[in-house]
């Protein structure tokens, strides 16, 4: 039995189901890879972008005809539009994971910081661990949306007898102990080489509710020997 490789009565098909077919393909889940490109670099200033583009080709639903279209505009929308570059790529950010290159991330939260605020998956690559933190951190820590977070660490800048993956994985715990009330992603630390995972942050905050306001609430119940 030769295997079948085309159904050209598919236009035939009742609507429903056609449509049904096209949800099906709409709803599968894309890891997008958002890369920065830079202005030349200007002698005494920081280089800024000037575009951001994908190197994933676009939902192929988009191009096959009009319904096709019709029905994928209405989960995917243009993210990461610079101001001054046409470019843009399309997401559906319920579903699919944004993955950045190592530097990428502050680039597009100077440039596009409320775009990033609709992220939920966001997958990160560092070849400097031990400056991770120094230069993601707090962006991290606006992106109120994100509920999942994968960092690979690759083989790069050695500090010391630490390996990569822990100086990651301290980084947050720390963050998470300096600011109790932060509602931290799930993160999960990747070895480059492998794809294997070698540390995990669980998701949520380590005080829920705590602010820099009521921190003197939880200093008073800490000390009296009561809870809040």
């Amino acid at each position: 039995m030769s295997t079948l490789t085309s159904f050209t009565l598919f236009p035939s098909l009742p609507t429903e189901i056609r449509l049904k077919i096209w949800g099906i393909v709409v709803a599968t889940p894309r890891t997008v890879t958002v890369i920065c490109n830079k202005e030349p670099p200007i002698r005494g200033k920081p280089r800024a972008a000037k575009s951001f583009t994908s190197s994933c080709p676009p939902p192929a639903v988009l191009h096959i005809n009009r319904e096709t279209r019709y029905e994928a505009l209405a989960v995917y929308t243009p993210r990461f539009k610079h101001p001054l570059s046409p470019c843009a790529t399309y997401l559906n950010l319920s579903i699919d994971t944004v993955k950045l290159p190592d530097n990428t991330l502050p680039y597009l939260y100077h440039t596009l910081a409320e775009e990033l605020h609709a992220v939920q998956s966001l997958a990160l690559e560092t070849r400097d661990p031990g400056y991770f933190a120094h230069y993601n951190m707090e962006v991290l820590k606006r992106m109120h949306g994100l509920e999942e977070l994968d960092i690979t660490v690759w083989k790069g800048v050695i500090y010391g007898w630490m390996a990569g993956n822990d100086y990651v994985v301290k980084a947050f715990e720390e963050a998470k102990r300096d600011d109790p009330g932060w509602e931290c992603p799930r993160v999960r630390v990747l070895k480059g080489e492998t794809g294997d995972c070698v540390g995990v942050v669980e998701k949520g905050a380590s005080i829920p509710g705590w602010t820099e306001q009521t921190a003197h609430l939880y200093e008073d119940a800490n000390a009296t020997g009561l809870a809040v």
